[in-house]
C-alpha cells in the first residue's frame, strides 16, 4: 500500500514537470527513470528493461523541464544545481549534462542544459527485512550497491523499521529519503542539509539513537562517521560499490549488506554481521 500512494504522489508531482511528455512516459508501468539526451530518443527505464521513446529531446523540452524543476527561476537554484543535481518535489531528482559555469574550481551554475535524468523514488515497505531488527539494533550498518542497485530503497525502508523502536534523524542531503512526507520515513526526524554542516548540531539538540545517510563519499564523509561514532550514535548508511571488500570507513560497521541491480534492482547478494 506505501508503494501504491508514494507512486501516485510521484506521478502527481512529475506531470507538471514533463507536461506533454508525460502521458506517452507513463504508459509504461514501474518508471524508475527519464533520460532527455539532446538529439536523441527519450528513454524510459523501468526495473531491468530501458524503452525509446519516439519523441526526441529538443533543446526546447530540455529547457521547458528545467524551467519547471526550477519553478521558472534558473538563476536563483543555482545553489542546488552545484553538486550536479537538482532536487525536485516529492523526492525527484533532475541529474545535469550540459556546459557549467565554474567559479574556483566549483561548478557554479548551469548555463546551458544538454541531459537530464529524472529519477523516481520508490518506497517498498519489507524490501529491508533481511535484516532482522534485533542484529542492528546496537549496530552501525552500510549498505552498499552499484548505481540503480537498490540502496536508497533499502535504506529508507530500514530507517522507518528503526524508527519504531529508536529515535532516528535522517540527514537527507539530497532531498531523496523523505521526500516531502511522500516517500514512509515512519517517525523519524528529517534534516535537509549537507552532512559535515549539520551533524553536530543534529547530536547536540535531536538526540538520535540512530543517523541515517545516504551516499557516503569516502573522501567527505569520515570525519561525520567518526565524529558520530564518537558520541554513541549508530550510523545506517550507503555507498556506492560492487563488492563488500574493506575500504577505509568500513571498519566502522558492524553490519554490511550488497545489492545488486540485477537481475533486478535490490537483490541482496551478500549480509555480513562482524
Amino acid at each position: 500500500m506505501l508503494h501504491i500512494i508514494a507512486k501516485g504522489v510521484i506521478q502527481l508531482s512529475v506531470k507538471k514537470l514533463l507536461g506533454p511528455l508525460y502521458d506517452a512516459v507513463f504508459a509504461y508501468p514501474d518508471v524508475c527513470e527519464i533520460r532527455l539526451s539532446l538529439g536523441n530518443p527519450v528513454r524510459v527505464l523501468q526495473r531491468g528493461r530501458t524503452i525509446k521513446l519516439s519523441t526526441v529531446a529538443t533543446q526546447a523540452l530540455l529547457d521547458d523541464v528545467l524551467a519547471v524543476a526550477t519553478d521558472y527561476s534558473v538563476y536563483t537554484a543555482v545553489a542546488k544545481m552545484r553538486a550536479g543535481y537538482l532536487p525536485y518535489r516529492g523526492g525527484v531528482r533532475l541529474g545535469l549534462a550540459g556546459t557549467f559555469a565554474t567559479k574556483e574550481g566549483q561548478l557554479h551554475g548551469l548555463q546551458r542544459a544538454t541531459g537530464l535524468v529524472i529519477r523516481l523514488p520508490r518506497a517498498v515497505e519489507g524490501c529491508s527485512d533481511v535484516l532482522p531488527l534485533e542484529r542492528v539494533l546496537h549496530a552501525n550498518v552500510l549498505v552498499v550497491a552499484p548505481p540503480f542497485g537498490g540502496k536508497t530503497t533499502f535504506l529508507r525502508d530500514l530507517a522507518r523499521r528503526l524508527s519504531a523502536v529508536g529515535n532516528v534523524v535522517v540527514l537527507d542531503e539530497r532531498g531523496e529519503l523523505w521526500g516531502d512526507g511522500t516517500l514512509g520515513l515512519g517517525e523519524c526526524m528529517v534534516v535537509n542539509a549537507p552532512k559535515r554542516a549539520a551533524y553536530r548540531g543534529v547530536v547536540r539538540a535531536l538526540n538520535p539513537e540512530f543517523v541515517v545517510m545516504d551516499e557516503l563519499s569516502p573522501d567527505q564523509d569520515e570525519e561525520v562517521l567518526r565524529g558520530l561514532a564518537g558520541c554513541g550514535v549508530r550510523v545506517v548508511a550507503t555507498a556506492h560499490g560492487n563488492s563488500l571488500a574493506d575500504k577505509p570507513y568500513h571498519s566502522l560497521f558492524d553490519v554490511r549488506v550488497l545489492l545488486s541491480a540485477e537481475p533486478m534492482a535490490g537483490q541482496v547478494v551478500e549480509v555480513r554481521y562482524a
